[in-house]
């Protein structure tokens, strides 16, 4: 069956629904299966955060200013300095084919591939939404619908994520394999934090494993060691961040391994 609706015609986003630990100079990827009316898009997509105007509340359907809002001046609607509104920032878009080389204009099976770049870094451990209102394509098609996919940003001591990353390791959902090294004889002499310590500093973003023997560096990569968060508690009035397998950057230096989150 044709798509007739908006998420049909949405092939692929980075970052990915539910990611955590996004890096704070990440760019906003969307690809769609058609070429689109770019310049539509660009009133068409936008990106918020928890500080907008709880008027019109998260997730609105239309990007237009509104008749009256409850805080502030109209000049200054859903602009926040600290990145906590909707994110300012600039546009590329590239014509690609469905193996992702850019193409012409035209060309038989032809895709857009929005690349949205926030003009100051994401501010950390915030959720952010992207959002697309009913949009057109690039022969004039409305279509009509809305998609959307959240992310909450890292704690920023990654600010890029590194090429030979990908990016699924920051999926909430995602469930790379958890083999250990299978170096022989290697045990941990210490780390920190302590093993099974509790109430350490909520800046926390790095951990060091020591061992009694050096480390093979080829052996550490980003499948066999996760960086899982989880809720502490239950309790209705705690407030939990960063739920899920966190971006990381491994360093060996001889005996230690050091986790940057």
């Amino acid at each position: 069956m044709p798509a007739t609706t908006l998420p049909e015609i949405v092939v692929d986003y980075t970052p990915a629904n539910g990611d955590v630990g996004v890096p704070l100079g990440s760019t906003i990827t969307v690809t769609f299966d058609r070429e689109m009316d770019t310049g539509r898009l660009k009133e068409d997509f936008f990106i918020e955060g928890p500080d907008t105007d709880q008027w019109i509340g998260p997730g609105l359907l239309e990007l237009k200013d509104p008749s009256n809002i409850s805080q502030g001046d109209l000049d200054d609607f859903l602009k926040s300095p600290g990145y906590r509104g909707i994110v300012q920032g600039s546009f590329e878009f590239k014509v690609i084919d469905v193996n992702g080389n850019e193409v012409t204009t035209g060309s038989a099976g032809a895709r857009t591939k929005l690349i949205f770049t926030p003009a100051q870094p994401l501010y950390p451990m915030i959720s952010y939404t992207a959002h697309i209102v009913e949009t057109l394509d690039s022969t004039g098609t409305v279509w009509p619908g809305y998609a959307g996919f959240n992310f909450e940003s890292g704690s920023g001591s990654i600010q890029e994520l590194p090429a030979s990353v990908s990016s699924s390791i920051l999926s909430s959902g995602a469930s790379p394999s958890t083999t250990a090294a299978t170096t022989t004889g290697m045990t941990v002499l210490s780390s920190n934090p302590v093993d099974f310590s509790i109430e350490n500093t909520a800046d926390l973003s790095e951990i060091t494993i020591n061992f009694n023997k050096d480390i093979d560096a080829a052996t550490v990569t980003q499948n066999n060691v996760i960086v899982e968060t989880a809720k502490a508690s239950d309790h209705p009035n705690l407030v939990a961040t960063a739920k899920g397998k966190l971006a990381k950057q491994l360093i060996v230096n001889g005996k230690t391994l050091t986790i940057k989150i």
